[in-house]
C-alpha cells in the first residue's frame, strides 16, 4: 500500500509534516507557518532553547483539534537567591499556569510514552535521548512510523543513551527520520551514519541547517546509502510529496 506524505522544511530544525488527517510541527521557532485547521494538528518541541520552541505556538490552542508534546524542561524557570529569572525562551508564569491547565499539553521527559486518541486512531509517541536532556520522538501514525530527533547533539553522548536509542531504531525501522548534519565531528558524524545505517529508513531529513541549506546538498553527496533517500533541501517553505511503500 502507499500513502502520501507532504512534508514542508520551515527553517533550521522546523518541519511541517501533513499525512491523511493529521498535521505534525516540528520544532518551531520561526518561519511561514500555514496550519490546516481541517486536520489534527500536534506540535512537537525536543527543546527549550530558542531554535526548538517558541511560545507563540501557545496562542494557537484555539483552534478545534490541537495538541501540544513538549520536552518538560520547557517548563523549568530558573533560580537564584530566591529569585526567578525568564530567559527570553522560557515561559513567564502567567504562561506556566495557563500551560499546566490545558488539557491538550503533554510535558515528556525521557523515555515517556503516550497514547492520544483522534477518533478511532491512535496516535503513539515514545521519547529517548542521548544526553538525558533534549529528546527524540518515535511516532506511531497508523502505518506510518516517524523519528524526529531534531536538535540531538551527538556530541554530547551520556551513558548507554546512544547505544538504547540504536537498539530502537534498528528494531523499529521507521519510514521517515530526522536528524542534526551541521556542527558535526569525526566521531560524532560516525554516531550519525551508525544510526542511519540501522535505521533503514525510506527517507532521511536534515535538521539543524539553518540558513545554510547547502549543508544538505553536500551531506547527500557525502553520504551514500542504497536503502534510505537522503534529501536535500534548496529553501525555505519547500515543500516534498513523498510516496511511502507499506507491506501492509
Amino acid at each position: 500500500m502507499s500513502e502520501k506524505v507532504f512534508v514542508n522544511y520551515i527553517y533550521d530544525s522546523c518541519y511541517s509534516l501533513s499525512y491523511g488527517d493529521y498535521f505534525l510541527v516540528f520544532d518551531y521557532a520561526k518561519g511561514l507557518l500555514e496550519i490546516p485547521e481541517s486536520k489534527h494538528i500536534i506540535f512537537f518541541a525536543t527543546d527549550k532553547g530558542g531554535n526548538s520552541y517558541t511560545e507563540e505556538i501557545l496562542n494557537l490552542s484555539k483552534l478545534k483539534s490541537i495538541a501540544y508534546i513538549l520536552n518538560k524542561n520547557v517548563s523549568n524557570l530558573a533560580y537564584q537567591d530566591n529569585i526567578i529569572y525568564l530567559n527570553k525562551d522560557e515561559l513567564g508564569m502567567k504562561d506556566l499556569k495557563n500551560l499546566y491547565k490545558k488539557e491538550n499539553v503533554y510535558l515528556l521527559g525521557e523515555n515517556d510514552f503516550l497514547r492520544l486518541n483522534f477518533g478511532i486512531d491512535d496516535f503513539l509517541v515514545r521519547t529517548f535521548s542521548v544526553d538525558g536532556d533534549r529528546l527524540g520522538f518515535f511516532i506511531e501514525i497508523d502505518s506510518l512510523l516517524i523519528f524526529y530527533g531534531g536538535s540531538m547533539d551527538f556530541n554530547k553522548i551520556y551513558g548507554d543513551r546512544y547505544l538504547d536509542l540504536l537498539d530502537e531504531v534498528e528494531i523499529e525501522n521507521p519510514d521517515i527520520i530526522f536528524l542534526p548534519i551541521t556542527d558535526l565531528t569525526k566521531e560524532s558524524l560516525s554516531y550519525l551514519e551508525e544510526i542511519l545505517d540501522v535505521a533503514n529508513s525510506q527517507i532521511f531529513f536534515p535538521t539543524r541547517i539553518g540558513s545554510r541549506e547547502e549543508k544538505s546538498l553536500e551531506f547527500k553527496n557525502y553520504y551514500k546509502s542504497k536503502a534510505t533517500d537522503i534529501r536535500a533541501i534548496d529553501k525555505a517553505n519547500e515543500t516534498l510529496e513523498i510516496e511511502l511503500n507499506s507491506d501492509d
